[in-house]
């Protein structure tokens, strides 16, 4: 029996909340700040909308489209891939808000993808164990099937 797998390893750089007034950004890098900013709301709202459908079992909208980058890991945090985050903190006093904020969104992120794992764990067994189940169900019916056959033969045989 063989089994085909599709392997591939993304990888983002979310950079970080970029805050004009310590950047001075201007022109493209100040519209690509803007982006990254609105990646990492829109991400902190996919996150949010997945822990909750997760602690309420019901299903909610998931504004994955809503940008490249969240439509681009729909697939990893809907449990059909492996997610590792690395997150970045400072110990500079004037970074403590986003220090924080950074610390929280990777703890809820983290028990959201450690539960989404264990999903796809289970998914995985059930399906193995589904396969199993029919492939020995088929192997019983050729084996009654070969009884009844060489038991038909013996007493045409006699």
């Amino acid at each position: 029996m063989s089994m085909d797998f599709c392997l591939g390893l993304s990888m983002c750089d979310l950079a970080g909340s970029e805050r004009y007034t310590k950047t001075r950004n201007e022109g493209d890098r100040l519209k690509e700040s803007g982006n990254i900013n609105t990646s990492l709301l829109i991400l902190g709202k996919c996150i949010s909308a997945l822990k909750n459908c997760q602690q309420s079992k019901l299903q909610q909208h998931i504004p994955f489209r809503e940008s490249k980058l969240t439509h681009f890991l729909q697939a990893f945090f809907s449990g059909k891939g492996k997610v590792y985050m690395m997150v970045n903190i400072s110990q500079c006093a004037s970074a403590y808000d986003e220090t924080l904020n950074v610390l929280k969104f990777s703890a809820i992120a983290q028990k959201m993808l450690l539960s989404n794992i264990e999903e796809l764990k289970n998914k995985l067994i059930a399906e193995r164990k589904n396969k199993l189940l029919l492939e020995l169900k088929i192997r019983e019916e050729v084996i009654q099937e070969l009884t009844q056959h060489f038991a038909k033969q013996e007493t045409d045989f006699r």
